[in-house]
């Protein structure tokens, strides 16, 4: 299927609620069903949450701010796994935080 316009998801929203959730719904499946087997799983029950988070909350705006406290919670937690992980001396580029150089006491290179 393919993903319409922002303007024309704008417009079916505020003329057809029921179709554009029944549309919303279907672009999330096929955007699922279409992702790789092993991401799936996990996908599916994302979905399950953000859902649930949907129903919870009284107002459009406190669903935006809902999900939002999700997205953050996880950017955290893999914050949290990033500097606790054995390679913490690392950044995300792969490149050390403090550069590390060999020192060569010069009465080597004297006696070279």
């Amino acid at each position: 299927m393919e993903m319409p316009s922002f303007d024309e998801m704008v417009q079916l929203a505020q003329s057809n609620p029921q179709e554009f959730e029944q549309l919303r719904q279907q672009l999330i499946a096929d955007l699922i069903d279409n992702s790789p087997v092993h991401s799936q799983r996990r996908l599916r029950g994302l979905q399950f949450r953000i859902d649930m988070e949907r129903q919870l909350a009284k107002t459009p705006l406190n669903t935006c701010l809902r999900v939002s406290r999700m997205m953050h919670d996880q950017l955290d937690r893999l914050r949290q796994a990033l500097l606790n992980s054995p390679q913490s001396e690392t950044s995300v580029s792969g490149q050390s935080a403090d550069p590390v150089a060999s020192i060569i006491p010069f009465r080597q290179i004297a006696n070279r």
